[in-house]
C-alpha cells in the first residue's frame, strides 16, 4: 500500500483520485474513519500486550518466587512473554503503518472537499 502513495509513476490513478475533488467526500470520510478505528484496535491490542509484558517482567524480578516456581511454569512463562514482545510489536508496526495511511490519503485531499453534512 505504501508503494501507492509514494510512487506517482507507478500508480498515477490512486494519486490522480486522491487528488481529485471527491465527489464522495462521505465515502473519503468513512474510509478515514475506518482507518482510525482500525488504528484504535490496534492500540489498544497493544497496550494490553504491553500489561501482559510488564505482569512477566515484575513475576520474574523477583528471584526468590521465580526460582520457586516448576521449571515447565518457567518455560512456559518465558514463551508467554516472548509471545506478547512479538505480538505488542506486531501490532504497534501496523498501528504506524494505519496512521501513515491516514496521512497520506489526507495529504493529497482538500479538507474543504470533505465536510460531512449532518
Amino acid at each position: 500500500m505504501v508503494v501507492c502513495w509514494l510512487a506517482e509513476d507507478k500508480s498515477p490513478a490512486v494519486v490522480t483520485n486522491l487528488r481529485r475533488p471527491h465527489r464522495d467526500s462521505e465515502g473519503f470520510v468513512r474510509f478515514v474513519n475506518l482507518l482510525l478505528n482500525d488504528t484504535t484496535y490496534l492500540l489498544d491490542e497493544a497496550l494490553i500486550k504491553l500489561a501482559e509484558i510488564h505482569s512477566y517482567q515484575l513475576r520474574m524480578k523477583d528471584q526468590e518466587t521465580w526460582h520457586a516456581m516448576p521449571q515447565n511454569e518457567r518455560v512456559e512463562a518465558e514463551r508467554n512473554l516472548a509471545t506478547a514482545e512479538r505480538m505488542a510489536t506486531t501490532y504497534m508496526h501496523l498501528a504506524n503503518e494505519t496512521v501513515n495511511m491516514v496521512r497520506n490519503a489526507c495529504a493529497y485531499s482538500d479538507p474543504s472537499a470533505h465536510t460531512v453534512k449532518s
